[in-house]
């Protein structure tokens, strides 16, 4: 939800974003290393370092997402 000034906030709290990027690869290594949740904005046809095998695999699908930094999570 965001407040009137349109910066996004939880219960009148702004929130401290960044972006980020869910990957999806699309040669599956032979560690199983299929997706990953990275800090920064990429784009489909990058290749990026897997950090299970140490090869490079080329990113099939991007979604970018906002990652939050001030909220705590508590079950």
């Amino acid at each position: 939800m965001a407040d009137q000034t349109g910066v996004p906030s939880l219960e009148g709290v702004p929130l401290v974003l960044s972006p980020g990027s869910i990957l999806d690869v699309g040669d599956v290594c032979d560690q199983g290393f299929t997706t990953d949740m990275r800090r920064g904005r990429y784009d489909v046809g990058e290749w990026i370092a897997c950090p299970d095998c140490g090869q490079e695999h080329q990113i099939a699908a991007v979604t970018p997402i906002d990652i939050v930094h001030n909220i705590r999570v508590v079950s």
